[in-house]
């Protein structure tokens, strides 16, 4: 079909904290966009917001990606609203007044199950049962192949240490993944993300759960877990963000800065303030 641009139109508050969006638990099944096998192409994300300060009326639109195979980063200051696009993306937050559209369509008519197939995200802190390997990477479609779990484990830098274990994939992990390292639970979660062949993958705050080695596998996979899909990465923690194709941004709400992280540094703005604080210490 034709490629259509995503766009995000969202209306915020000058605070972060006070969008005014109500939780999107909505149980509406009534989605008329696309068949529930389709696929976003996710060619590009974009968001175009109106935010008051006192009676003002401001906008500012920008985008977050004008192609597939690429990884952007969303950094800033804790609670400057850089989880707010995530749950927006999947329906979470649904805007009281506006639109969040991805490829031109309006989520409002988007099966949110549908939705959420669409959209793989890994947290900070991701649970894990008390079943097999197999079973935690496989949660959302149990009936998997195996050779679909491996190759979504490879991707995650799992499948070594998988293979390590007692029963490999079929080795029971204990409540909340006891047996693992808290690298191994993450990279478990990272596998259960993209098992599904997400559009759009996010990391929210998901590497600063990682350790050294974890996150060097991870980098190291990155290009091929960006293929054929949109990688948002949410963070403060700037360690790895040379990598990013672009970075944004952002403070109470809004963003303030774009660009790679070289043109960042060279801006001397909020960016760099970040950057030379966390250089700082590491030291």
């Amino acid at each position: 079909g034709r490629n259509h641009p995503a766009h995000a139109t969202i209306i915020a508050n000058r605070r972060a904290c006070d969008y005014p969006f109500r939780p999107g638990l909505d149980t509406k099944q009534n989605g008329t966009f696309r068949e529930r096998t389709a696929k976003f192409m996710a060619q590009q994300v974009a968001t175009n917001i109106t935010w008051h300060e006192g009676h003002v009326e401001r906008s500012q639109r920008y985008d977050l990606l004008k192609q597939r195979g690429a990884t952007i980063w969303l950094t800033g200051l804790s609670a400057s609203g850089k989880s707010t696009i995530a749950k927006l993306i999947q329906r979470l937050y649904v805007p009281e007044r506006g639109r969040v559209l991805i490829d031109g369509v309006d989520l409002s008519q988007v099966d949110p199950a549908w939705l959420r197939r669409q959209v793989g995200v890994v947290l900070q802190e991701n649970f894990l049962f008390n079943r097999s390997v197999r079973d935690n990477i496989a949660l959302t479609d149990p009936g998997l192949s195996m050779d679909r779990v491996i190759a979504a484990a490879k991707l995650a830098g799992a499948h070594e240490f998988i293979l390590e274990l007692s029963e490999g994939y079929d080795t029971i992990l204990g409540e909340h993944g006891c047996l693992l390292s808290g690298g191994q639970r993450q990279r478990i979660a990272i596998a259960r993300a993209l098992v599904a062949d997400p559009r759009i993958l996010i990391f929210d705050e998901a590497t600063s759960a990682l350790d050294y080695e974890s996150e060097a596998i991870i980098q190291r996979n990155m290009s091929h877990i960006c293929k054929d899909r949109t990688v948002i990465i949410i963070a403060h923690r700037l360690s790895t963000v040379r990598r990013a194709h672009r970075i944004y941004v952002v403070d109470r709400g809004r963003l303030v800065e774009q660009g790679t992280h070289d043109e960042l540094i060279k801006r001397n703005g909020m960016y760099m303030r970040l950057h030379q604080h966390q250089e700082g210490r590491a030291a």
